[in-house]
């Protein structure tokens, strides 16, 4: 509404009678126009984020405070930490704050407290649907950052549904030498009857 209002030159027309002819009047709209009005898509960053370049997003991430940014993670990480953010700063502390984070980097995460698995009071476990990534330390390290102190992290758990070869051995101390081999195991978990 404001930008149609200074754009269609509705400026001179609000202006007192003294000073509608005036040059300066006329330079501050080409003014207001090259400065303001062009550029009003930038001054609204939160609305933008999913058309914003990756340089933009880690200045948007420095300003909103997200503690668990990191400057390696992908476009699509970067942008769902930002949009997450402000609510992830109004739950902190709390089971919805830990899991809004962590589904920012895993699809597929839950978190289970102390008396769902008969665990500690206090305590709590993370279960991941995936494969174990490389980088540990750092999904701790934003677990940390989200949750209450007094919440200690018992451990995360990492599901995955796989279809790998399992190798086995055995090995017996009688005074012989054994050798272990790798062999494929099939598992048959049907009732044959």
């Amino acid at each position: 509404m404001i930008t149609k209002i200074i754009y269609d030159s509705i400026l001179k027309q609000l202006a007192p009678k003294l000073i509608k002819n005036n040059i300066i009047l006329e330079v501050a709209e080409v003014l207001i126009k090259k400065h303001i009005i062009d550029n009003i898509q930038f001054l609204v960053f939160l609305d933008r984020i999913n058309e914003m370049q990756e340089w933009e997003l880690d200045y948007v991430a420095k300003e909103l405070h997200v503690d668990y940014y990191d400057y390696t993670m992908s476009l699509e990480n970067k942008r769902k930490a930002c949009q997450e953010s402000l609510a992830i700063h109004n739950e902190k502390g709390t089971v919805s704050g830990i899991k809004r984070a962590l589904n920012i980097f895993f699809k597929d995460s839950s978190l289970e407290e102390w008396y769902q698995y008969e665990g500690e009071p206090g305590y709590f476990r993370i279960r991941i649907d995936g494969k174990i990534p490389n980088n540990l330390s750092q999904i701790r390290e934003r677990i940390e950052s989200v949750k209450k102190k007094s919440q200690h992290l018992d451990k995360i758990i990492f599901l995955s549904n796989s279809n790998q070869k399992l190798h086995y051995g055995t090995y017996m101390m009688h005074g012989r030498k054994c050798s272990t081999r790798s062999t494929k195991l099939t598992l048959n978990f049907l009732n044959n009857k």
